[in-house]
């Protein structure tokens, strides 16, 4: 079928017609189509083909208003006209939706806020591998570098592991700001943190505390606040100041529940449970810092990536203090392992680390193997952190639900995934319930998986950016409708970036839309606003066109400022490692 934004110019000749198809669950889907014109004469006349679905042209008369036509169609699979592309001046240009919302600006992802090189932290405790129980030994040197005092740039110190292995029957815990743990090397042969015992438990964990909420909380008084926005009015400043962190909440009420089907997700076959989404329940909530203030419009730092419409409850602002977050913690140039009896053993470490209430943090040159769950997984109110040249491999466990999601989000924003990869899992780079970015997963590959995206009720603002999915999996966001117990629409204003995926699935919900961008797929299904399908697009990479437009291209070298020396191999030479599912 041929696009119907393309048959309604080529019919009305108008180059200021703006349309959008959105399609709902249905193997014939229910496209709607909101067409805007502004026409000198105060009104249009065209007539609409809708190719390959035996129902007659339809004549229709619009003015400057919004009019709606319902029609049973296959679903469009192009979109009207590109969503970024590069003005005359070389800048990236943002082609807004019928609503306003654009594609966000997601170069804020990152350590630092992304485009900073990533810090060499000087060693000052250095251990040495032992037979037997390390644990002891590790824990004691990070709890003295923990109590010394930080430097200029908020640094105590790097505690270096050198080569050899450090068994360890429990979990290490780093609970201070400016600690860096470091190896000599992730390879088989190089510094390698060994989880024995049969206990189901996360490695190593990174814990600060959560941002606490303070006076006062204001109201925004726009009627509609567009996916991309960095600016909102509310009905005072009073209480604010630029630099104040704030967090932005947007309500779930049961008007939004009901527009976007979720008080409707049908019976499972099987008869298992499904839970209806519930009001307040969904409740999302963004981290912001203001840049400025002007009267009653308030500027922050990143910009919004859900609308805020006021026919669903609008939003707030509540200032927030972040003393209890840790700062400054980076884990390098380390192997994580752990021991088992079988290829599908449960009984054994599930996570090698969690970062949870953590700002300006990292891990770099990193390799997980035989983890049940994730190799890292970000959770609590963390920001800003950059997850660089990690590898998770061979995952030990069945492959069921909640195991193989080797670079999860559990919650967080600015957290940048890159040239990550990862063999044999099921959700490689997975956001879970209401993540709201913006977060970014960049340069990743992920070989012999289910599925690569959101995987669960509605997590907003992320960037998958040349990704590549090689074997039979998917890079998919949909929705997920009764799977699970009710996952529903998995992601909202999505993007893929020139990525490429076996199959894709990717579909635009009611209030929102995903994005799908220079992406090649032997088998695109569903429909959201896809671009350029099966050829890459001229920019070939959105974060680094949004970072190098942001802070110049120092940003883009600062990047790679502290990685391997061994170049990333080409999409054609990448190649799953040896298996090895032998007991240990």
């Amino acid at each position: 079928m041929k696009s119907l934004m393309s048959s309604l110019l080529m019919r009305s000749g108008m180059s200021n017609l703006e349309a959008t198809a959105r399609t709902v669950r249905g193997g014939t889907s229910l496209a709607t189509l909101v067409l805007l014109a502004s026409v000198a004469s105060g009104g249009l006349a065209c007539d609409l083909t809708l190719e390959g679905d035996e129902q007659p042209d339809q004549e229709f008369s619009a003015g400057a208003d919004e009019v709606e036509i319902e029609c049973d169609c296959p679903p469009s699979t192009v979109a009207a006209a590109p969503s970024v592309t590069l003005g005359p001046d070389g800048r990236l240009q943002y082609r807004p939706t019928a609503q306003g919302d654009t594609v966000p600006d997601f170069s804020n992802a990152g350590y630092r806020g992304g485009g900073v090189a990533l810090p060499a932290v000087p060693v000052v405790r250095t251990l040495n591998p032992i037979s037997g129980d390390a644990q002891v030994m590790i824990q004691r040197a990070i709890d003295e570098v923990s109590a010394l005092p930080r430097d200029s740039r908020g640094f105590r110190g790097a505690i270096l592991l050198k080569k050899g292995i450090y068994r360890i029957p429990g979990s290490l815990f780093i609970r201070a700001s400016g600690v860096v743990l470091r190896g000599e090397g992730d390879e088989a042969n190089g510094t390698v943190l060994l989880a024995t015992g049969t206990n189901r438990r996360t490695l190593l964990r990174i814990e600060g505390g959560p941002i606490q909420p303070a006076k006062p909380t204001h109201t925004l008084t726009d009627r509609y606040v567009p996916v991309g926005a960095r600016s909102f009015n509310v009905d005072s400043t009073s209480g604010l100041r630029v630099g104040d962190t704030i967090v932005l909440e947007r309500p779930s009420t049961a008007e939004w529940i009901r527009a976007i089907g979720m008080d409707r997700i049908p019976p499972r076959a099987d008869g298992g449970e499904v839970q209806q989404w519930e009001p307040g329940y969904y409740d999302l909530e963004f981290e912001r810092v203001i840049t400025a203030i002007n009267g009653t419009r308030v500027f922050i730092d990143e910009p919004l990536v859900n609308s805020l419409d006021a026919k669903y409850g609008g939003g707030t602002i509540t200032r927030y203090t972040t003393g209890k977050r840790l700062e400054e913690v980076g884990i390098e140039r380390l192997r994580g392992d752990t021991v088992y009896s079988g290829p599908e053993d449960e009984n054994h470490a599930w996570t090698f680390m969690e970062f949870t209430h953590v700002a300006n943090a990292w891990v770099s040159n990193v390799t997980g193997i035989h983890f049940s769950h994730s190799v890292v997984m970000v959770s609590g109110d963390s920001k800003a952190m950059t997850v660089r040249n990690v590898k998770s491999l061979e995952p030990i466990s069945l492959m069921d639900g909640d195991r193989r999601y080797p670079f999860h989000i559990v919650k967080g924003h600015g957290l940048l995934f890159y040239k990550c990869q990862s063999w044999n899992s099921r959700h490689d780079f997975v956001t879970g319930s209401r993540v709201t970015g913006p977060n970014v997963f960049l340069e990743g590959q992920a070989y012999d998986t289910v599925e690569v995206g959101p995987h669960h009720r509605w997590a907003v603002g992320t960037l998958f950016d040349n990704i590549i999915v090689r074997g039979s999996g998917s890079l998919s966001a949909y929705n997920r409708s009764n799977q699970g117990s009710g996952q529903g629409w998995s992601g909202a204003n999505q993007v893929f970036w020139n990525s490429e995926a076996p199959r894709m699935t990717c579909e635009s919900p009611p209030t929102a839309q995903n994005w799908n961008v220079g992406s090649v797929t032997a088998k695109p299904s569903r429909q959201c606003l896809w671009e350029s399908i099966g050829k890459p697009v001229p920019i070939a990479s959105l974060y680094r066109a949004q970072l190098a437009q942001r802070l110049g291209t120092q940003a883009l070298r600062n990047l790679d400022a502290t990685a391997s020396a061994t170049p990333a191999p080409s999409r054609s030479a990448l190649r799953p490692p040896p298996r090895r599912l032998e007991p240990r």
